[in-house]
Parts: C-alpha cells; structure tokens; sequence
C-alpha cells in the first residue's frame, strides 16, 4: 500500500540587497514500498521577482536517484541542497519549478536509537509495559528494534511485532502514523505479556553411604528380576 505524504515549507532566502524572497517547497511522497519512496518537489516562487532557486529540505532517507535538479546530501544528518539545471535555475515571479526523487529509508545502527521499558502495569502472572523508542540523531529515522521481553506477548499496539518463541526477544517497527522518529523526538508503544514461570532447580543432598544404599538396593532388586523368572 502506497503511503502519500505531503510536506510544505517556507524557505526565506536572503538576497543581495538585503531583501527577502519567500520560497515555498512543497514535498508529496508518490510511492511507498516499505524499504523506500519515491517523491514530487515543487519549488513556488511567491514573489513578485524572478528567482534563482537553492533549498534544502530533510528527506527520511538515503537519496538513490534525482532528476531535473543538481544536489549534495549530507551523510550523517541527511540534508539534501539542491540547485535547478541550466534549464529550470530561476523561477518566474509567482510561478514554479519540480524535479524529483527516490530514496531508501535510513536503517538505524546500535547507537542511532534508545529504548527505555517502564511496567506500567503488573499482575499476578503478567504485566503491560510501556516502550519508548528515542532517536538520538538529528535526522529522522524510520525505526526499527529489537529488545527483549520477559514473558509472551499476547496483545502489542502502535507498532508491528514479531517474537522468537524461544528466546522472547522481540522485533518491532513502526505503523503508518509513527514509523519516522523526527531528529532528537521519540515515540512509543505498548504491550501486555504473560510471565515464563521459571521451573524450580530441587538439589538433594545425600551422604557417600546413603548413595551407596541405594546402589545397592538398586543392583540388588536388579539381580532378583533376572533370577525369579529362572527359579
């Protein structure tokens, strides 16, 4: 399912003689396929001047492809500056210029995100915890976790899951309305799970004689299955 996402900013540029020119990028996500997009930039010249344009804007992902437009993406916060081509480099007094993109989302590394866990709720047998995801860059992530969980989930909301059976760590991403984190923002989501009882580990003492008893009440109803039949 495609996802459209429409993002409207004011860039305020100043010019040479100290005025200011207002810019308008508008940003619409035109295709969605979970590891990346593809999206439409239409750059607005609301003056009454013609423009040469130059913006930046933050897109939730690794740039693969551009057209009608030259630009440079800054690796660690994402920002893309682009520039129009010799063709749509200005922009008419009250008219606008596009070109467009396609990019994968930036998968989070082990220090780009925090996960804090709170038990906002515990029973007899079970729990419900609160989990909050904090992105600790500047540029926005569509995130992704793993973390662990004592006990089996039985219900999860905001957020998809999957869990090992085995060792109930789980994985967990975002939905529709909360799978990018914002630079420096957090989101959370919830879950209510039951609790592994733990099986008791019961040690027995016993001394060198008593052990050899036993041994030897083993060994000797041992001898006397074979010989009853014999007798």
């Amino acid at each position: 399912m495609n996802r459209l996402q429409r993002t409207t900013l004011t860039l305020c540029m100043l010019l040479g003689t100290g005025s200011l020119s207002a810019i308008e990028v508008e940003v619409e996500k035109t295709h969605d396929w979970g590891s990346g997009f593809c999206a439409d930039v239409i750059v607005s010249n609301t003056s009454q001047t013609d423009e040469m344009w130059d913006i930046e804007f933050y897109p939730d992902g690794v740039i693969s492809s551009l057209w009608n437009a030259n630009y440079t993406q800054d690796d660690t916060s994402l920002m893309v500056q682009a520039t129009g081509v010799s063709w749509n480099n200005v922009v008419d007094a009250n008219d606008t210029r596009s070109f467009g993109y396609c990019a994968d989302y930036k998968r989070p590394n082990l220090h780009d995100l925090k996960v804090n866990q709170t038990k906002e709720d515990v029973w007899d047998g079970g729990f419900c915890s609160r989990v909050e995801v904090q992105n600790l860059t500047s540029h926005r992530i569509n995130w992704e976790i793993d973390f662990p969980v004592e006990g089996t989930i039985f219900t999860l909301w905001n957020a998809k899951y999957e869990q090992n059976t085995t060792t109930l760590s789980t994985f967990a991403k975002g939905v529709y309305s909360n799978d990018i984190i914002d630079g420096n923002d957090s989101i959370s989501f919830g879950y209510c799970a039951d609790e592994i009882e733990e099986e008791e580990e019961v040690i027995i003492l016993i001394s060198l004689d008593e052990l050899e008893d036993i041994l030897y009440d083993e060994l000797d109803a041992f001898v006397l299955a074979i010989l009853m039949p014999l007798m």
